[in-house]
């Protein structure tokens, strides 16, 4: 829980590089995003019942964000969220509890900003589908929350703020998708005109996730990365070698379809070219975890044929999404005023 300190005039006269108006919505970022919420959520409902309940004093001001104020209470409520879901220590969910509270605070400022918000009533559907999930009615689902040293706005609130974000960061990847599209057809065009032949290349791909649990030490990133490592030095084919990159302890195997190598990420294109067909390009350490991509398909289109071959599933548009949202919480974090205490 954040609320909002009377303004300073210095931060009020910073640009705040907004905009008003509203985002339409994709259901195919939107519905991953609604599932990591419930999946979250379920696995705390799993836990509240054998966890003992602590208790919390409320606390001083701990963190200033613009005008926005952290308490020891909220950051408390927040570690206590992080222990119950992800298993963390003390120390890792604390750290991860007021990184996220600091993210949220830039995040709802600039939804406020640019009058973008979520009524309560779909917070309510939020925790109504967390609670059905886990068997519960709410106020059954509230009580285990609060059994567990919770209150349940602590969880309201962190779904609020995904569901806000989310709506930011769908906009930004409408945007980029309808420019991308727009520019590349252009350019198909432009050389039919001048008597060329565009030309893209076209592959097929899987992408291999080695996951990290957040917080991971450097050690724990070495070992996976070794791992990948040894997946990579010994396939051969996508399919014997996706069959074995299943069977190892949580690696994911996402199926990305066909892909331009004009619609990838630069650094995952020029990877995928070095890669022959049927093997995985060199691993890369990324948000969700260890990456690579397994090329099992690879041929050349021209003219209209490269432009129908332009799609997007909901596994490159959640990749790209999050890639948005690390960016734009980067950029928040560079200009915000920060103050620890």
């Amino acid at each position: 829980m954040t609320y909002d300190l009377p303004a300073d005039p210095a931060l009020l006269n910073r640009p705040n590089g907004g905009q008003t108006g509203s985002i339409e919505r994709s259901s195919a970022v939107r519905s991953p995003m609604r599932k990591t919420i419930v999946a979250a959520a379920c696995l705390l409902a799993m836990a509240f019942a054998a966890s003992p309940e602590p208790s919390f004093a409320a606390g001083g001001i701990k963190v200033i964000v613009n005008d926005t104020a952290i308490t020891d209470y909220d950051i408390a409520q927040r570690t206590r969220l992080y222990v119950i879901s992800q298993k963390l220590s003390q120390g890792a969910a604390q750290k991860a509890a007021m990184d996220e509270l600091i993210d949220e605070a830039l995040h709802l400022q600039t939804a406020k900003r640019m009058g973008i918000s979520v009524p309560d009533a779909e917070v309510d559907s939020a925790i109504a589908t967390i609670a059905g999930r886990s068997n519960l009615t709410t106020a059954q689902f509230s009580k285990a929350v609060a059994q567990a040293g919770l209150n349940i706005s602590t969880l309201r609130d962190r779904i609020k703020g995904q569901l806000i974000w989310g709506r930011i960061v769908r906009g930004q990847l409408q945007r980029k998708i309808k420019s991308e599209k727009s520019d590349f057809i252009a350019q198909l065009n432009a050389s039919e005109k001048n008597g060329t032949s565009g030309t893209a290349d076209d592959y097929i791909l899987q992408r291999v996730i080695f996951t990290l649990k957040k917080g991971a030490s450097k050690g724990e990133i070495a070992q996976r990365t070794q791992e990948a490592q040894q997946l990579r030095a010994r396939f051969r084919s996508c399919d014997a070698g996706l069959e074995t990159a299943r069977s190892i302890r949580e690696v994911a195997v996402l199926n990305i379809g066909r892909r331009l190598a004009g619609e990838l990420p630069e650094d995952v294109a020029q990877r995928v070219r070095d890669t022959p067909v049927g093997q995985l390009t060199a691993p890369q350490v990324t948000s969700t975890g260890i990456e690579l991509y397994a090329v099992c398909g690879k041929e050349q289109v021209s003219g209209q044929a490269a432009a129908a071959a332009t799609s997007f599933d909901a596994d490159a548009l959640n990749a790209q999404g999050q890639e948005i949202s690390d960016k734009l919480t980067r950029e928040l974090r560079q200009s915000a005023n920060i103050v620890y205490r």
